[in-house]
């Protein structure tokens, strides 16, 4: 070797020098990389075929998802979709109709809402691998069980399969959906339990199971949802109590579990959910004292617990809930006195406190609530006056006290509530004259009065109440005339009930068409009886004479007709007979014209006038409820 390098060393001919030098580079090259050349061929034709198969990957994967496609497409009627534009044909799928796609050809969107789905949901949609947002919503014809092999849709972000006909349970697969955000399964028929699984859903941000008919308890696993914003578990069949952990959800916006069978207290650590704006608990067996820790909820806009069995007084923190609009505690066992601090509330658009045990007097800081749109605190125990302070709310459309112990005037101020509907003060133990002023509010539909302890005439400037559909003055000490112009001038009046006062005078020459229900029984009317085309007349225990206008009979439908008996001057009671036809009358007018002595009006359109009236009304505002409310945002005010 050492020869070897010397011979070659030893060269000096400057031609085999570089002869020499070349030699060298190369063997030393080729001692470095003794295979280089066959490498770089070898890895040229690994890539192209490593992309050779991708490419054929992605078009069995395309084409599986095309299969899969046509699947959905024959189960559930696809010819008769509203919009099936390209379903089942050779397009490229990013041209059907609803259907969004990767570049490589895969499903990523599927959205078929309201487009007359019917048939079942196969299980195939669980091979859409690469699916992200899936819309089946609003289909009532798609019924059966959802498929467990949803689960398997590890990329979906967004399901909505609400608003069909599904049934069954919730498939607790769909635990397994991690990058699941929003989950909607509401209004379809859905049984059983929330599966715990569900709170495996780290990313899931909204959780509608509202309006099914799901049982058992909700699951404390809910709580382990760190980014849920809205929890609606509203209209089911749920049990047991309100889980402590459901405090831990601070980013909830809104928690919806009305209309349960839900038990128990209320949880304080919900006053730990600091970004709150919906409460919704109505309508469930809650029990126990309100949480003074609900005061916390800086943010809360709509706190509803009305329709349970809490008892003990209205928290006086509430008056810290400076951007509540609505406030619902009805139809509970509160006790104690309304807080004056909730006149703090500037935001507030509602007070209902109805059906409690709430004593003490209204306060009248509640007349600083300029944006306040009704005041519903009938059927409780309050007392004192009402408070003048009332007449600023120019928003006020409903003030409901009825049924109370309070007492004193009606104030004049309240003629100043241009937009309100519904006055209703009756069964208190008011005193004085009814304000004229009351006739300066336009809107108003219904005036109810009565069981009271009010003197004097009806202002005849009710007559100018064009909106007026109900005036209930019964049982009070009313005394005067009865002014032509409330049924001459009021369009729309329909019920006028004014029994058991000492009215005097006669009858209304003439009703307006309008009016439907006449009741005066228990006055000191006096006169003759004119003929009437309507459905109730109760004229009983007054003084009238004369006889009843034939025209009353016979009448198709059968009018509720109350004629008998009359009082005497002597104190004693006479009947009236039918004019000019005693002889021809049939058995049936005869019937009606003798019946009903001492009793109050009777039959479908007697006895219960007064709830059918009521429960009309109430029905009325609950309808005004829900078109505010709509499908579920809690905004019903009335």
């Amino acid at each position: 070797m050492r020869s070897s390098r010397r011979s070659i060393h030893d060269l000096r001919s400057p031609f085999r020098f570089v002869i020499s030098a070349w030699v060298l580079a190369v063997a030393s090259a080729c001692a470095e990389y003794p295979t280089a050349p066959q490498f770089a061929g070898s890895l040229q034709v690994s890539a192209d075929s490593a992309s050779d198969l991708t490419t054929a990957n992605a078009r069995a994967d395309a084409a599986s998802d095309r299969a899969v496609l046509n699947a959905l497409y024959q189960a559930t009627g696809g010819s008769n979709w509203f919009r099936n534009t390209n379903w089942g044909s050779d397009q490229p799928l990013s041209r059907w109709r609803g259907v969004g796609t990767d570049s490589k050809g895969r499903v990523t969107f599927l959205s078929l809402g309201a487009n007359n789905l019917t048939g079942t949901v196969p299980a195939q949609l669980g091979q859409l691998t690469e699916l992200e947002t899936l819309y089946l919503n609003s289909n009532r014809g798609l019924t059966g069980a959802i498929p467990p092999e949803l689960g398997d849709l590890t990329e979906l972000e967004t399901l909505y399969l609400n608003t069909t006909g599904l049934t069954g349970t919730i498939p607790a697969e769909l635990g397994d959906l991690t990058n699941l955000a929003v989950l909607s399964l509401n209004y379809t028929g859905l049984t059983g339990t929330i599966p715990a699984e569900l709170g495996q859903l780290a990313e899931l941000e909204s959780l509608y199971l509202n309006n099914n008919s799901l049982t058992g308890a909700i699951p404390a696993e809910l709580g382990d949802l760190a980014d849920l914003e809205v929890l609606r578990l509203g209209n089911n069949d749920l049990t047991g109590t309100i889980p402590a952990e459901l405090g831990q959800l601070a980013e909830l916006v809104s928690l919806s579990l009305y209309n349960n069978s839900v038990s128990g207290p209320i949880p304080s650590e919900l006053g730990n959910l600091t970004n709150l704006e919906s409460l919704r608990l109505e309508n469930n067996d809650l029990t126990e004292t309100i949480p003074t820790e609900l005061g916390q909820l800086a943010e809360l806009e709509f706190l509803y617990l009305d329709n349970n069995d809490l008892t003990g007084p209205i928290p006086v923190e509430f008056g810290n809930l400076t951007n509540l609009e609505l406030l619902r505690l009805g139809n509970n066992d509160l006790t104690d006195t309304i807080p004056a601090e909730l006149g703090q509330l500037v935001e507030l658009e509602a007070i209902r406190f109805e059906n409690n045990d709430l004593s003490g007097p209204i306060p009248s800081e509640l007349g600083n609530l300029a944006k306040l749109e009704a005041i519903r605190l009938e059927n409780n125990d309050l007392s004192g006056p009402i408070p003048s302070e009332l007449g600023n709310l120019a928003e006020l459309k409903a003030l409901s006290l009825y049924n109370n112990s309070l007492t004193g005037a009606v104030p004049a101020e309240l003629g100043q509530l241009a937009e309100l509907v519904l006055l209703d003060f009756s069964d208190n133990e008011l005193t004085g004259a009814i304000p004229p002023e009351l006739g300066n509010l336009a809107e108003l539909e219904w005036l109810f009065l009565y069981g009271n302890s009010l003197t004097g005439a009806i202002p005849a400037k009710l007559g100018e109440l064009a909106e007026l559909r109900g005036l209930w003055l019964e049982s009070n000490d009313l005394t005067g005339t009865i002014p032509q112009s409330l049924f001459t001038a009021l369009p729309k009046l329909r019920y006028f009930l004014a029994d058991d006062n000492a009215f005097s005078g006669s009858l209304p020459s003439t009703l307006s068409t309008s009016v439907w229900a006449l009741t005066l029984a228990g006055n000191q009317l006096t006169g003759s009886i004119p003929f009437y085309r309507i459905g109730t007349l109760d004229i009983r225990r007054n003084y009238l004479d004369g006889c009843i206008p034939q025209a009353y009979y016979p009448r198709s439908p059968r009018p509720s007709l109350r004629f008998n008996p009359q009082r005497e001057q002597n104190g004693g009671t006479r009947r009236l007979d039918v004019c000019a036809a005693q002889a021809a009358m049939s058995s049936q007018a005869q019937g009606s014209a003798g019946s009903g002595e001492d009793r109050a009006v009777v039959g479908p359109d007697g006895d219960t006038l007064r709830d059918d009236l009521r429960r009309m009304i109430e029905e009325s505002w609950e309808n005004r409820d829900g078109a505010r409310q709509g499908t579920e945002g809690p905004t019903d005010r009335f």
